[in-house]
């Protein structure tokens, strides 16, 4: 027993010596930022890939996580989610201080989805480290680009379309403007 507790704590420095030479304004995929209190909304736009124009009405979720440990690992459950719609010039604004302010330790960066019923979805984060870190000096944290994908057969648009986020345990009445577009893209296509 006394080895297998050397041994995690052994493998436990190495993963937080690993973490802390990775570089500031990189993420790489699957890693964790975690909050560190409440600093400004997140403000992005959204705009059509081809045309560079806005997407209007185009919805934005925000999903916070939050790790909770156990005893041989860590597990990611829901903590928190808000979404949001683009305007008329495809900007939104995910303003969180209640959710970030009360949040537990250990929750991180909140993962967006942005979806529009016609066009592919984005999943993840939009802007660098250092920019969520400092979102509050920041009036435009990102321009995320949807692509249209009305000339794909009907089979192609149904590989298009973002998961339904309540396999991911987040209650509906957290997202009910999504889940009205994703049932409006599986009608129309």
């Amino acid at each position: 027993m006394a080895k297998l507790i050397v041994l995690l704590w052994i493998i436990s420095i190495s993963v937080a010596a690993c973490a802390a030479e990775m570089p500031s304004g990189e993420v790489p995929p699957g890693a964790r930022m975690f909050l560190r209190g409440s600093s400004g909304p997140y403000r992005g736009r959204v705009i059509d890939a081809k045309s560079k124009q806005p997407t209007v009405g185009a919805i934005i979720v925000a999903v916070w996580y939050r790790e909770v440990d156990a005893l041989v690992q860590s597990n990611t459950v829901f903590y928190d989610a808000i979404e949001v719609v683009s305007d008329s010039l495809g900007y939104f604004v995910v303003d969180a201080p209640n959710i970030e302010r009360r949040a537990p330790a250990n929750t991180q960066f909140p993962v967006f989805t942005i979806f529009k019923p016609g066009y592919t979805y984005f999943e993840g984060y939009f802007a660098t480290t250092d920019d969520l870190f400092n979102r509050k000096n920041k009036a435009l944290l990102g321009t995320v680009e949807l692509e249209s994908i009305s000339h794909l057969s009907k089979r192609e648009q149904a590989s298009k379309r973002p998961p339904d986020l309540r396999i991911r345990r987040i209650p509906s009445e957290k997202i009910p403007m999504f889940l009205e577009a994703l049932r409006q893209s599986r009608e129309d296509h």
